[in-house]
């Protein structure tokens, strides 16, 4: 109601994964939603501080996920161990899906 009673060009939803992203659907499903919603997560606690980034070779190698879960393994072993895996075998389905689609026409 808050994103609806207070229209703005952006919106940073910041409450953690899942919660963001459902947060940002109901405001759409709802209706009146305007402008761009963007979920942010930890974002701002890496901008502020507050939780240290992964090295930067962490970064580099794709592995932050496994430094952040090093950090706090009660909050997130959960979602890094058990739900991203199933949200990374449904992208894989999506893609390969995807890839055997026929070519697109050429212009004329």
């Amino acid at each position: 109601a808050f994103a609806r009673a207070h229209p703005a060009r952006y919106t940073l939803l910041a409450v953690g994964s899942p919660r963001q992203e459902r947060l940002g659907a109901a405001i759409v499903a709802a209706g009146g939603a305007t402008g761009v919603g963007l979920c942010i997560g930890a974002s701002l606690d890496f901008v502020t501080g507050a939780v240290a980034r992964a090295p930067v070779w962490m970064q580099r190698a794709g592995i932050e996920w496994l430094h952040r879960l090093a950090q706090d393994p009660r909050r997130l072993a959960r979602r890094y161990l058990r739900d991203d895996p199933a949200i990374v075998a449904m992208l894989l389905k999506e893609r390969f899906s995807a890839s055997r689609a026929a070519p697109p026409a050429p212009p004329s």
